[in-house]
């Protein structure tokens, strides 16, 4: 899974240089969807396998943004992120499942497109890409039949945690999440939901 992580940030790189190479050529600027001091909160949603229910809650504080050349705006912040993980099953009256809590910090970048309307890329409009990485700690434990029959060595856990996704600002305040989160123990999902920026 880590593999994942680093294949996706270098995606991400090449993006953002080769959005500044085309930019460049145009001599192209556009804004930001953050500014400092902003503070947003979403939740993403997904399926795990087997058919488990993921939740990724968090909180967002935009800290400051540069503009690399004067046309490249990236936005730097720290975010809170919660996880919760259930599977409830039964199958020929046995009972299973398990279920994980935990909260993580993290370090943000942004790299949005916004007032892009007249520019090169007007599809990009109001898109913003992100990155997340940090460290979560997380409880793991079974529940029903399999408490009794399976035990965790270590139920609590700490370790590389990260969220790389887009959101889409259909409103000027309020965005749908497209993401990947990744949470060591817990494994990794595709997952989506809502941010609204307070």
């Amino acid at each position: 899974m880590k593999q994942r992580t680093w294949v996706t940030l270098c995606v991400v790189f090449l993006f953002i240089v080769s959005t500044a190479a085309i930019a460049q050529s145009a001599n192209t600027n556009w804004d930001s969807v953050y500014n400092a001091g902003d503070l947003a909160a979403s939740i993403s949603a997904g399926v795990a396998f087997p058919f488990a229910i993921v939740a990724y809650p968090g909180a967002e504080l935009i800290l400051a943004g540069i503009d690399i050349g004067n046309l490249i705006p990236i936005d730097f912040g720290v975010a809170a992120r919660g996880q919760f993980g259930i599977l409830s099953a039964s199958s020929l009256g046995y009972n299973y499942g398990w279920i994980t809590l935990g909260a993580g910090a993290f370090g943000t970048a942004h790299l949005s497109f916004n007032n892009l309307r007249d520019h090169f890329a007007p599809w990009l409009e109001n898109f913003d890409f992100y990155l997340s990485l940090g460290l979560g700690v997380n409880y793991f434990a079974y529940t029903g039949d399999w408490a009794s029959v399976n035990s965790v060595s270590k139920p609590l856990r700490v370790g590389f945690a990260s969220f790389e996704g887009v959101n889409w600002f259909f409103r000027e305040n309020m965005a749908l999440k497209l993401e990947y989160a990744y949470w060591g123990y817990v494994g990794s999902q595709t997952t989506f939901g809502i941010l609204l920026k307070l």
